[in-house]
């Protein structure tokens, strides 16, 4: 059985039917992906890495989907609130710092609650239309190549979901340096700057956030966006146990609900960096509007004796600087 195709003999490009099969096909190929994430993130799966790490039931989703791990990064989400838009007339989605300056005060007898006015300016983030294409050589098909069909769709889906991240991982890394954390020092060692570090970098975005008037705790989840080079030291840092340091008597352990999201594809400014780490606090302002998930358009071009397959989508995301802050580890 082929990745995409069950039975690749039923294929026929040579009518309209038969190219909208083809073309359902391959689409329903390329959503497999963010089929898979979604479910995963939904059964708390935060780290995509190798397979093998994953409890059997995950692994069978994944194969179920004829998924590779490798081939996508799509980490970013697990920063944003994902909205689905498609089958609406919306161009884009509109945000709103909203301050009402609502408080409850206990009601005298016989009294009413106070009414509070809602203001604030009003954002508005338009979809924006993303296409790509590769011709399919129509000898592959009388010739039964079937792998070159196979590899050339695995390719497309790859580029999509690659230069997808790479708009979203590209806003991550181009937060103004009002968001950045210096490098604590004051440890006695590499694990202990780094803990006192992550929890500055906490303590302080939580207390802005809070500030601002954003429904905060201690509690609340905050992640790490980590490039893959520094894994060992969040790993340590984040598994570390109540650590006496040789200077003080107190004790040392990241004091906050901080989980980990590793990627290829961290970025600072635009360039590959491997010394930051992105610290957020997930959704609220950040969002992620989805109008059209990648879908393929497929005719067949007489003059070139190839099948042409269009991909084309459409989403839009907005980042809430004030949602993040950018960590230097050294």
């Amino acid at each position: 059985m082929g990745k995409i195709f069950s039975d690749y003999s039923k294929i026929d490009l040579t009518t309209d039917v038969g190219r909208l099969k083809f073309a359902g096909a391959i689409s329903h190929f390329m959503a497999a992906p963010a089929v898979v994430q979604k479910k995963l993130m939904e059964a708390g799966v935060t780290a995509f890495t190798n397979t093998d790490d994953f409890a059997a039931e995950v692994r069978v989703l994944i194969e179920k989907f004829h998924l590779g791990l490798g081939e996508i990064d799509n980490g970013y989400e697990q920063f944003f609130a994902s909205r689905d838009f498609a089958g609406t007339r919306a161009p884009g989605f509109r945000l709103r710092d909203i301050t009402s300056g609502l408080s409850f005060s206990k009601r005298p007898e016989g009294g009413r609650a106070r009414i509070y006015s809602v203001s604030g300016t009003e954002i508005f983030i338009p979809f924006n239309t993303y296409g790509g294409g590769l011709e399919f050589d129509q000898a592959w098909f009388q010739d039964q190549e079937w792998w070159m069909i196979e590899d050339t769709a695995a390719e497309f889906r790859s580029a999509w979901f690659r230069d997808k991240a790479t708009i979203f991982y590209t806003l991550i890394g181009a937060i103004g340096s009002g968001q950045n954390v210096a490098y604590d020092t004051t440890g006695a060692n590499q694990l202990e700057k780094d803990i006192i570090t992550i929890n500055t970098a906490a303590a302080a975005l939580l207390t802005t956030l809070r500030t601002s008037g954003y429904a905060v705790t201690p509690s609340t989840p905050v992640r790490i966006l980590s490039p893959i080079q520094l894994r060992p030291r969040l790993q340590r840092a984040l598994a570390a146990q109540a650590i006496t340091p040789a200077s003080a008597g107190a004790f040392i352990t990241v004091e906050y609900n901080v989980g980990a999201v590793y990627s290829l594809n961290v970025l600072n400014a635009g360039a590959a960096s491997t010394d930051k780490w992105y610290m957020a606090v997930p959704g609220l302002k950040n969002k992620i509007g989805e109008k059209m998930p990648l879908t393929v358009l497929t005719q067949f071009n007489i003059e070139a004796f190839t099948t042409t397959s269009v991909g084309w989508g459409r989403f839009a995301g907005y980042l809430n600087s004030e949602q993040w802050r950018r960590i230097a580890t050294a």
